[in-house]
């Protein structure tokens, strides 16, 4: 068990490397963002600031996150932290770290990541889904997409703000303009199921095709599905195989599954019973 003074040094370690994990969010290098969100994590695993920065970036970025844990799990991981009365400390310890952050987030000139980070403090930790609606649309004014994301889920659930599908659609639009591959997820399935907009199957193709360009696993699995039936796309099912083969590369169950089945049975591959068992 770590001594009290090795536990405070963790936790300093931690809270440095999230401020520059939020610095380099701040000016666009998100190489270097999750670089030291990794780092701050790997300093203190449980350091709530730090997992609600990396979630964002792993939503923003996922290409750069190749093996982050799932973000249910983190989620749920957090609500342990916070709920549970054997993580006292640690919430003790990031709720005097998000303090200052609230404090600059009311003045001007608080930067995008900072409020974005504030909203999903509120949201997931506080759960207080206007306040943190409020940080949201600070964040998306100051060009945050990942902002621009959780705004529109809010819009979309009706979290904070009042239910809206159009709404929600005209954030996911913001957010994947700027490249966002959940969003370009999200704003595929609205295409494709025509919630909040006019149905377009052929601008879900390309939205989903533009997500999984940025490592989007499950618009991977969704593109390869596509391929697969012809549906909404020419059938090629060698081109599901490919993007079932990416899934699987990525460690995503059901695209393994789908790959294990189309080589099972050839389609669009050399059929190899032996590989699928």
């Amino acid at each position: 068990k770590m001594s009290e003074q090795g536990d405070s040094s963790s936790w300093c370690s931690a809270e440095e490397r999230t401020r520059a994990a939020l610095a380099a969010w701040e000016h666009d290098d998100l190489p270097a963002a999750v670089a030291a969100a990794r780092a701050a994590l790997g300093a203190a695993p449980r350091f709530l600031p730090a997992m609600l920065a990396a979630r964002g970036l792993a939503l923003l970025a996922p290409a750069l996150c190749p093996g982050a844990p799932p973000l249910d799990q983190q989620l749920a991981l957090m609500r342990d932290i916070v709920e549970l009365p054997a993580h006292r400390h640690e919430a003790q310890v990031a709720r005097a770290f998000m303090a200052p952050l609230e404090r600059e987030a009311e003045g001007e000139r608080c930067g995008a990541a900072t409020l974005f980070v504030l909203g999903s403090w509120a949201y997931h930790i506080l759960q207080e889904n206007e306040r943190a609606a409020a940080y949201f649309r600070r964040a998306v004014d100051a060009g945050s997409s990942a902002a621009a994301f959780s705004l529109a889920v809010r819009f979309e659930r009706g979290e904070g703000v009042p239910q809206d599908a159009a709404q929600s659609v005209e954030m996911y639009s913001q957010a994947a303009a700027k490249g966002h591959a959940a969003a370009l997820y999200n704003l595929a399935q609205c295409y494709d199921q025509g919630e909040g907009v006019e149905k377009d199957k052929a601008r879900a193709l390309d939205l989903f095709q533009r997500a999984s360009v940025a490592g989007h696993v499950p618009a991977l699995l969704n593109l390869g599905l596509i391929y697969y039936h012809g549906e909404g796309a020419p059938q090629d099912r060698a081109k599901a195989v490919e993007l079932f083969q990416r899934g699987a590369d990525l460690g995503n169950p059901s695209a393994v599954f789908n790959l294990a089945f189309c080589v099972d049975h050839g389609h669009g591959i050399t059929q190899d019973k032996v590989t699928t068992s």
